[in-house]
Order: structure tokens, then C-alpha cells, then sequence
């Protein structure tokens, strides 16, 4: 058996966020990414812009998922799965929030996306590996009750707070994770059907990146309107 990971990214990016918020006043203003995006956003912005948030509490519920939801994972699945997830959770949160809010207001800030990534591929992880996770319903029906927390707390919030909080972020950095995750985790007694979980699973993803982007290269065409944090 393949041994433990030492949770090296998890610690990077935990250590990141915490250095970015304070130490630098300005963070939000130098490192926040404006939407929608346009190709004259670079790269270091559009990635940047996971590491800093609005205040204390917003980098703190952050910092808890990734150190614990992410810490667990990457110790059980690598260092190379972990970054997988995150990244691209929060690469396809930043591009659906460009995308499809209409309402978008302030910048776009947080590692939202990312963090729900790692969510999300804990369902891959049951996906794959159902059969072989001790009390795997248990740990099911935590994450759906989480998610469904979530869902109903989007639903329900007053109209003044629908243009703080990235919900598009959220969602899509969750589903990006889900089918990420199906992809990168270590798969421990392989079967016939997961290897068509895994090809869909690669399929889909790169079919929510082909949408965020079309949508959101769309939008940077016709307007531009300042963004808000995740």
C-alpha cells in the first residue's frame, strides 16, 4: 500500500492566505480580478485572486475547509491530486462567476471555488472507492447535508447579500471537484465501471471548462462591470 502524503499544499495555501491578509493592506486592491474577464487579464490576477479575501471571517471558513476537508484528502490521495482539485475548482469558479452572474458587484476575491473543489472530491472519492471507505454513508450523508446547508442558505439569503457572495463560484467549483476527483483519487480495488466514471468524469470537466470560458469570453465582449468576492 502506497504510503501517506505529507499535506504540503494544503499548508501552502493556508500559509498564503493568511500572509496575503495580513500583511498587505492593499491585497484586495492589487490582487483582486475585476469581471467579467477579458484577454487582457494575466494569468498571476487570475489566479492570485484566490489567495486574498475581504475580511477575517471570509479567509477564516476558507482556511477551515482547505485545512481540514483539503488536509485529509491530500494526505489519503497526494500532493499532486490536492493542487489538481483546488485549482481547477477555483479556476472554474472564477470563470462561471465572470460567466452567468448577471448581478455581479465589488471583486472577485477567495478561495471559495477551490475549497468546495475539495468538497466535492470527497464524493469522488466515494464514487470510486465506495466499497473500500469504512462507514462511506455515514461520510455521504455529511457531505449531502453540507451541500444542502449550502443550497438553502443561497436560496433563502436577503437580496443585499446575493451580490457578496459568489454562489456561481461555489457551485461550479464543486462539480469541477466532484468530476476531478473521480479522476485524481487513488482508485484502491479497481473496477470495470470506474474506468467509465473516470473517462466521464474527464469528459465533463473539460466540457464545464469549455462552457465557463465560451460564456465567459462572450460576456467580456459586450460589457464591462466590476466583480465581487467569492
Amino acid at each position: 500500500m502506497r504510503p501517506y502524503s505529507v499535506p504540503l499544499h494544503s499548508v501552502l495555501l493556508v500559509t498564503a492566505c493568511v500572509v496575503l491578509f495580513y500583511v498587505d493592506e492593499n491585497h484586495a486592491r492589487h490582487l483582486a480580478l475585476r469581471l467579467p474577464i477579458s484577454v487582457d487579464v494575466s494569468t498571476a490576477t487570475l489566479l492570485s485572486c484566490v489567495l486574498v479575501h475581504v475580511d477575517a471571517m471570509h479567509l477564516w471558513n476558507n482556511i477551515v475547509l482547505i485545512a481540514l476537508f483539503g488536509t485529509l484528502f491530500e494526505v489519503v490521495h497526494g500532493v499532486v491530486a490536492h493542487a489538481a482539485v483546488f485549482w481547477m475548482g477555483a479556476f472554474a469558479g472564477v470563470i462561471f462567476e465572470a460567466g452567468f452572474n448577471d448581478d455581479f458587484r465589488g471583486r472577485l476575491l477567495g478561495a471559495s471555488g477551490g475549497a468546495f473543489a475539495l468538497l466535492g472530491a470527497y464524493g469522488g472519492h466515494l464514487i470510486i472507492n465506495w466499497k473500500e471507505t469504512r462507514n462511506a454513508r455515514l461520510f455521504a450523508l455529511s457531505l449531502f447535508v453540507y451541500v444542502l446547508f449550502h443550497v438553502m442558505h443561497a436560496l433563502t439569503r436577503e437580496e443585499d447579500e446575493r451580490v457578496t457572495i459568489a454562489d456561481w463560484s461555489h457551485g461550479s467549483g464543486f462539480a469541477q471537484g466532484l468530476l476531478v476527483g473521480c479522476v485524481v483519487v487513488r482508485n484502491m480495488r479497481v473496477l470495470w465501471w470506474e474506468q467509465l466514471v473516470v473517462l466521464g468524469g474527464l469528459v465533463l470537466s473539460g466540457a464545464i471548462f469549455w462552457i465557463g470560458c465560451a460564456q465567459c469570453s462572450a460576456v467580456a465582449r459586450n460589457e464591462s462591470v466590476p466583480a465581487r468576492p467569492q
